[in-house]
Parts: structure tokens; sequence; C-alpha cells
């Protein structure tokens, strides 16, 4: 039985809440923290319905101009940063990067790439280890982007429980992904998607130089908020 429904709780979000006040609270130290979310595909999960009629196939060169054609329209700082990772992801040529299709128009309306243990050292090099790294039957499940004009259709769910069906045929049977706290839609998106948290990975620098990285597990219960776990910890110098 599904039970994804009693993955964001009210205690849950208001954690969150609690730690964007605190980053604010003191500018010079900078706090970032992300939700890891995994699924485990031996669990039955139906994918949620979306608003248009799509397919999914694996990326052609002919997508990406499409998929970020609104690239010259005002956007904020965080989506420009968003579209620019993904355009270069797009350039390393990475296989099993997948697009959902408008079924209406032959028009591509989400991409998302999932990686495989064969990818670790370039999942480590490429996203600058923001990521552990991956068990050869686990695949992670990153770099999610849904053009402006198909907002709010529920694709983002639908597409990525269609992805996870073709990951049992690559040798996987558990997917992971990373979402930033404040991003409730994609939170709640994943769990729509058969996602439960079982990780925070938390960010600070100071002055924008030295950084420190926190992996703290989430205990396994339908209402956990975050954890106070003890963390390992990984401190490096990063420029």
């Amino acid at each position: 039985m599904n039970n994804n429904s009693a993955l964001i709780t009210p205690k849950f979000l208001a954690s969150l809440r609690f730690i964007r006040q605190k980053a604010l609270a003191n500018p010079l130290w900078q706090y970032r923290t992300s939700i890891g979310l995994k699924r485990t595909l031996a669990t039955l999960h139906s994918a949620p319905p979306a608003a248009i009629d799509f397919t999914v196939r694996e990326m052609r060169g002919s997508d990406i101009p499409l998929l970020f054609s609104a690239t010259d329209t005002p956007c904020s700082r965080q989506e420009s940063r968003d579209i620019k990772t993904r355009l270069s992801l797009a350039q390393q040529h990475i296989p099993r990067c997948f697009v959902a299709i408008d079924a209406s128009n032959g028009a591509p309306c989400f991409i998302q790439w999932l990686f495989g243990a064969s990818h670790n050292d370039f999942i480590a090099s490429f996203f600058n280890g923001r990521f552990p790294r991956l068990r050869s039957e686990q695949g992670l499940l990153e770099c999610a982007y849904t053009p402006p004009q198909y907002r709010g259709k529920g694709l983002m769910p639908a597409a990525m429980s269609r992805i996870a069906e073709r990951a049992p045929s690559l040798g996987l049977t558990e997917l992971i992904t990373f979402v930033d706290h404040n991003n409730i839609p994609s939170l709640k998106g994943c769990a729509k998607a058969g996602f439960r948290p079982f990780l925070t990975r938390k960010d600070m620098s100071v002055f924008s130089t030295f950084k420190s990285r926190r992996f703290i597990p989430i205990p396994a219960s339908p209402s956990s908020t975050l954890p106070l776990a003890t963390a390992t910890t990984i401190k490096e110098n990063m420029s």
C-alpha cells in the first residue's frame, strides 16, 4: 500500500521553515539544506496522472533548444543557474537522459537525467561532491526541468514515475534524488512519484570560501521530520 501521502507533514514543513529562518539570521554564514529522497522499486506505486497526455523517451539533441527556448525571457537568478547547469550537462552527452513529450504537439515538456554507479566519478566532479556515491543497484534522478509553459500540470511526478519504471531493466532496484528544502512543490511532487525522505544534506560556507558538508540520515518513519542522528561530516576547502 502506498502511504507517501504522509510524507510531507505539517511538522516536516515547519522544520524546513526553521532552517530558512536560521540561514537568514546571519548572512555571513550561508546555509543550504537539501532533502535526499529515495524510492525502492520493488514497492508497488501507481504513477499519478498529469493534466496533459505525454510519452517518455530518451533525449535527442533537437530537444534542447525547444526545452530552453524561453531562456531569453526574464527569469530569476536561481532559474538562470538551473538552466545553465542543464545546458552544460546536456553537452556532456550522458546516456539515459529522458524527456517527456507532449502528445498533442510533439514538443518536449520535461527533462531529467538518470545516472548509475558507472557515472560516480563524473557525478562527483560535475556536481562538486553534492551527492553520495551510488551503489551498483542505485540510480540518481537529477536535474529535472519543466519549461514555464508546462508548469502546474503535474508533469514532474508523472514523468518521474514513468522514468522510474524503466530503471529495473537497467539493473537498478533503488532510485534517489535531492531537492532543496525551500522547494516545497518539488518535495510534494517527489512524494507523489513514490519517493520518501531518507537523508538531509547540509552545506555551510563562510564568506563564500570554506565549506562544510554533512549527510545526515533521516529515521525510516512516515512521520519523520528533520533528523537528530549523528552526522557524517565531509569538510573540504573549495574556492
